[in-house]
């Protein structure tokens, strides 16, 4: 897909703990314009009833940040 003229593909993944019913979902998105590259990767604990952000790394898609006052 592309988003603000960067070509952005995501990728979405589930991993079993060794705990019963408890899943890591990681959510990974790879992003290029020219030159310019990066990832970035949230990572999630999800269990029956709840979910939490476990922690998250990378480079924030520039896309993702504000627009700068004219």
């Amino acid at each position: 897909m592309q988003i603000d003229g960067y070509d952005v593909e995501r990728e979405t993944k589930v991993e079993e703990t060794a705990e019963k019913e408890i899943y890591k979902l990681v959510f990974t998105e790879h992003w290029r314009k020219g030159e310019e590259s990066g990832q970035y990767q949230m990572i999630y604990e999800v269990s029956r009833g709840s979910m939490g952000v476990q922690r998250g790394n990378g480079a924030e898609p520039p896309y993702l940040r504000p627009a700068k006052a004219a």
